[in-house]
């Protein structure tokens, strides 16, 4: 008797960016649901944007008040920017919410195309290989994120306010609130609402950013199963007529990847060179604030831990990248070798399309 076979499913290998994706309001709903659940929706995202700005606000306040101490102006910067860029990857993505849900229907689809029962199961690995890395690549960050944040979250319980401190009240991030100087039941308050909102800017940093590089790693994984069906359009000696109609329906099939690599160049290009340069400020801010921290224990292991998180998120946008490129030329490599097909014409603009999305 033949057991079934049990297939992976999709939405373990993106579990962690679901998560994410929920807790922001990003994860699409079907289009056939009730109105209410749209607006319920539309409310969700605005109350992340409140609570992001709710953080933001503060912070800048903070920064114009103590405006020349060069301390706490680069300890708020290190925090405010990482606030900023999460609300601007937000935005990208509320902003073409119609070609991010696109992608991940596209993601979807071929998902159950390639795991069918009657499939290659050589395209099955390909993919599921490509699924893990972008798995675990999440998995790491969403760790790293997580402890740095509860760092600061414990830091002015650990290190307290000390005397060369300028703020009357210590915040895991740095801000400025009016009503918090003359009631300590306010600043339980504030520094709670700090907490939430902390947890909820760690999230979306981690998701929208390894968004990122699953959706990449996916569209990698698409490239290598072409060029494995290119390179086998002749190797089992059919005629003509069968590499034709054969030809013709790759092209018939990976069409649909020509306009994913335009749709995740829409969402995700623009605001993965923001996160880059971002990235590499807040890197040279924390290492002024490692200079400065070096009798301080604590801080000392929460600002390493920030860089290492930096440092690792400049890795997460700029490994797919290397990826595509990697790709790419085994690709061409593969389609030339294949000297009856004529994917040439068709195929190539598509990759330099998806290559755009890293360069």
């Amino acid at each position: 008797m033949t057991g079934k076979v049990i297939l992976p499913k999709f939405d373990n290998y993106i579990l962690l960016n679901k998560f994410g994706l929920r807790l922001l309001g990003l994860w699409p709903i079907p289009e056939d649901s009730a109105k209410w659940k749209f607006t319920l929706k539309k409310l969700h995202v605005s109350l992340v944007y409140v609570l992001l700005l709710s953080l933001l606000v503060p912070q800048l306040l903070d920064l114009y008040i103590l405006w020349g101490d060069v301390d706490a102006n680069v300890e708020n910067l290190c925090t405010s920017l990482t606030t900023f860029t999460v609300l601007a990857k937000l935005t990208n993505i509320v902003a073409s919410r119609g070609v991010f849900q696109k992608s991940l229907a596209t993601m979807k689809e071929n998902w159950d195309t390639i795991m069918r029962h009657d499939n290659c199961p050589e395209e099955r690995e390909i993919l599921l290989k490509m699924s893990k890395v972008g798995f675990v690549f999440t998995r790491n960050y969403c760790i790293i994120m997580y402890i740095t944040a509860g760092m600061y979250f414990l830091r002015p319980l650990v290190v307290g306010s000390g005397t060369k401190s300028p703020h009357v009240k210590e915040y895991p991030f740095c801000a400025w609130y009016y009503y918090d100087q003359f009631s300590n039941l306010t600043y339980g308050i504030f520094y709670f609402s700090q907490v939430i909102i902390g947890f909820f800017c760690g999230t979306g940093n981690f998701t929208l950013d390894s968004l990122c590089l699953v959706m990449v790693y996916h569209a990698c994984a698409q490239l290598r199963i072409l060029q494995k069906q290119i390179s086998q359009l002749t190797n089992d000696g059919s005629d003509d007529i069968l590499i034709v109609e054969r030809v013709r329906q790759l092209v018939k099939l990976h069409k649909k990847n020509i306009e994913n690599a335009r749709n995740l160049e829409a969402v995700f290009s623009g605001a993965s060179a923001q996160q880059l340069l971002v990235s590499c400020v807040i890197i040279c801010v924390i290492g002024l604030k490692l200079i400065v921290s070096l009798n301080d224990a604590f801080q000392l292991i929460m600002y390493v831990a920030y860089m290492q998180l930096v440092i690792f998120q400049i890795y997460l946008y700029c490994s797919p990248g290397d990826e595509l490129i990697n790709q790419k030329q085994e690709l061409v490599h593969s389609n030339r070798k294949s000297y009856k097909s004529r994917l040439s014409n068709m195929i190539l603009p598509a990759l330099n399309k998806v290559h755009t999305v890293h360069r």
